[in-house]
C-alpha cells in the first residue's frame, strides 16, 4: 500500500460501529445512566456541548457519531447528550469527564490538593544490628 493511501485511508470519514456494537454500547450506556438515577444535562449544556464539540467533529456525520454509532443533537429523546453520565467516546474524550474538585491546603502554600487525599505511605521498619540480620 502506498503512503498516500495510507495518509487517505487515516483522514477518510470513520464509518459507525456495526449496529450489534451500538446497542451493545446503548445499553451499557443507558444502564449507567439508570444506575446512577436518570439525572439529565440543561438544554443549555447540551447546546453547548453540540456546538462546541461534537457538529464541528469529524467523526459527527450530521445524524450520528461515527466511534460509539449514538445519535447526537440538540433536541430530547434518544440522545446520550441528555445524560449526565455519558462523555466522548473520543479519546481523548472531548467532554462529559469532570475533573476532581481542588481545594487549597493552607499547610502546603498554594499548592492545589484533590479533596479525596493519598492514602498514607508505611514508613519503612528500621533495622537494629548493622548486619542486616534484623537482632
Amino acid at each position: 500500500m502506498s503512503y498516500i493511501q495510507k495518509v487517505k485511508d487515516k483522514y477518510k470519514k470513520r464509518q459507525p460501529p456495526p449496529l450489534t456494537t451500538r446497542l451493545i454500547s446503548y445499553e451499557q450506556e443507558h444502564d449507567a445512566w439508570v444506575a446512577a438515577g436518570k439525572p439529565v444535562r440543561s438544554q443549555a449544556e447540551v447546546e453547548e456541548i453540540f456546538n462546541t464539540h461534537c457538529k464541528g467533529c469529524w467523526h459527527y456525520d450530521g445524524k450520528i457519531c461515527n466511534i460509539c454509532g449514538c445519535m447526537i443533537n440538540t433536541t430530547t429523546g434518544l440522545n446520550k447528550l441528555h445524560w449526565a453520565t455519558t462523555k466522548c467516546p473520543d479519546t481523548p474524550s472531548k467532554w462529559g469527564e469532570k475533573e476532581e474538585p481542588i481545594k487549597k491546603d493552607s499547610s502546603v502554600g498554594d499548592k492545589p490538593t484533590p479533596l479525596s487525599p493519598e492514602p498514607p505511605v508505611a514508613k519503612p521498619k528500621k533495622k537494629k544490628g548493622g548486619c542486616g540480620c534484623g537482632r
